[in-house]
């Protein structure tokens, strides 16, 4: 009987949607708001308008780019995140 070959194990993607994050803007003006960039550096990024009737989209972010402040602003009630 011939072995079976065994199938290498998965890598967990980092970019899955179960680590993934919408920004909702919860005020009535843009903002810059920070996030780490893939190198680990606070960069901001300009939260505009989403609620008008041609607002941004929502973006997306991964969990690693969360920051501290980031969670003060949804303490505030100013955003909110929303995991996909």
């Amino acid at each position: 009987m011939p072995k079976k070959k065994e199938k290498p194990a998965k890598e967990i993607n980092k970019q899955s949607p179960m680590n993934q994050f919408r920004i909702i803007n919860l005020t009535q003006k843009m903002f810059p708001v920070p996030v780490y960039n893939p190198n680990g550096e606070i960069k901001f990024m300009n939260l505009r308008l989403q609620k008008r009737r041609r607002g941004q989209t929502p973006p997306i972010i991964a969990a690693s780019s969360i920051t501290p402040a980031l969670r003060k602003l949804e303490k505030k009630r100013m955003i909110k995140l929303e995991q996909i």
